[in-house]
């Protein structure tokens, strides 16, 4: 027993001696493994995919699945990327992929020129002609998509020019812009804060020549705005800038609408009034087409009184 003892002790005192010395071992190396480890950091990328078209075969008919799964780990590649101020190298090949797989899949082009051109290093010219081209992908996919193309009209206009040396070329990317971001507000129709946002086109468009654009773009503005400040600063614009008159049957049209609503659902917006329809009692307007007062829709009222108001005309 005493001899088993002995051994016992002498076991557990040699564990303590390894365990103290292994500690004291790892205490003297551990700084210099860490400056060596804070050291060393990946420099380059490696792309771990095949062409878009070959990725499309290989999904096996799951593509919609896939592209999500790889645009999720585009996000996640790109915020470690930022964390360790390093450039993305192959943000464009992920996001193409994603795109050939999946072209409805909306979030690509609305981040599209996030996570290729605002990195914490300096990114090359080819990577904001992949962003212009993925985007101008999702207006095509996304035509009244207006988000979209306010988006893609504020990077063309404003974002991507910054990284452009050749005037001309930052010139074509600043009307490109703007005529996006005119058409982002001829889509808003009614949404004001939109509309806001892309009426500082008016002046890139106006300086590169685009009268008729500009014209078409504040009579929309003046048409469905409901926002009566934004609609004199159109008229004004109109006037003053563009020597164009305001037609009377735009003005008159207007005022036709809001004392209609007024007289009828004063209480609800105007977005819904207009998704109701122009008000009418069916009894009394039974085959009684032509009349403002008795059309079933928007446009049947329009053009009934714009008819009225050219017959009363002297």
């Amino acid at each position: 027993m005493r001899s088993n003892d002995r051994l016992g002790r002498r076991a557990t005192s040699i564990a303590v001696v390894v365990m103290v010395g292994a500690s004291l071992a790892v205490g003297q190396v551990r700084p210099w493994l860490a400056a060596r480890y804070h050291e060393l950091r990946q420099v380059d990328d490696v792309y771990a995919l095949p062409t878009p078209e070959q990725t499309v075969g290989l999904s096996l008919g799951y593509r919609a699945a896939l592209a999500d799964l790889i645009f999720a780990n585009t996000l996640v590649a790109y915020g470690i990327r930022s964390q360790e101020k390093r450039r993305f190298e192959f943000a464009a090949n992920y996001l193409e992929t994603c795109v050939a797989l999946d072209p409805k899949l909306r979030e690509v082009y609305y981040f599209a020129d996030t996570i290729l051109t605002f990195q914490t290093v300096p990114v090359p010219y080819r990577d904001v002609v992949a962003a212009r081209r993925i985007q101008e992908r999702g207006l095509k996919e996304f035509p009244y998509d207006t988000e979209l193309w306010l988006v893609t009209g504020q990077f063309l206009a404003y974002l991507a020019p910054g990284q452009i040396k050749e005037p001309a070329v930052r010139k074509e990317w600043q009307e490109a812009g703007a005529r996006i971001m005119a058409r982002a507000c001829e889509l808003a129709a009614g949404d004001e804060i939109t509309t806001r946002k892309c009426m500082v086109a008016r002046g890139v468009l106006t300086k590169a020549g685009y009268r008729e654009a500009v014209i078409r773009m504040l009579k929309r503005v003046i048409a469905f705005s409901t926002d009566e400040q934004l609609r004199r600063r159109a008229q004004m614009w109109l006037k003053q800038k563009l020597d164009e008159p305001v037609p009377a049957a735009l003005e008159a049209r207007q005022a036709r609408l809001t004392h209609l609503q007024q007289s009828n659902l004063p209480f609800v917006s105007h977005e819904l009034f207009m998704v109701l329809g122009p008000p009418f009692e069916a009894a009394a307007c039974a085959g009684r087409f032509d009349d403002t007062n008795c059309a079933t829709s928007w446009r049947a009222w329009m053009e009934a009184g714009d008819q009225g108001a050219s017959d009363a005309a002297p």
